[in-house]
């Protein structure tokens, strides 16, 4: 008889997990500059602030090593609860040769002012 348990060792940071998602996100924008992706990081376990920063650490690294070839604006709303322990974030990405840059920053921005509004009034 046999079973599985779950690993308890820390997870650790590959590096080839930030490559991955840096040189997605870098040919996503490439082929696809008139797109947005908007990201949340999950709650689901309560590591939403540590991806969230790894996440922003990625993103400022790259930006600052190939900025030429990574014309990605981020910008970046939390959700927290009214003691502010419990955040929830999103990031929006986005080309700096869309068209509708300043639009779809105007929207997000407006959806973080408007989810606020929301949940002030409750």
């Amino acid at each position: 008889m046999f079973g599985f348990k779950p690993d308890q060792t820390p997870t650790k940071n590959d590096p080839r997990v930030k490559d991955t998602i840096i040189q997605f996100l870098a040919k996503y924008f490439r082929t696809k500059p008139n797109n947005a992706l908007i990201f949340v990081c999950d709650t689901s376990d309560k590591r939403q602030d540590a991806r969230f920063k790894i996440f922003n650490n990625w993103f400022d690294e790259n930006s600052k090593i190939s900025a030429e070839d990574f014309n990605i604006l981020k910008t970046d709303i939390s959700f927290c609860d009214e003691n502010d322990t419990n955040c929830a974030h999103a990031s929006l990405l986005i080309s700096i040769h869309n068209p509708a840059l300043n639009k779809i920053m105007i929207a997000f921005q407006e959806l973080d002012r408007n989810f606020r509004a929301k949940y002030d009034n409750e």
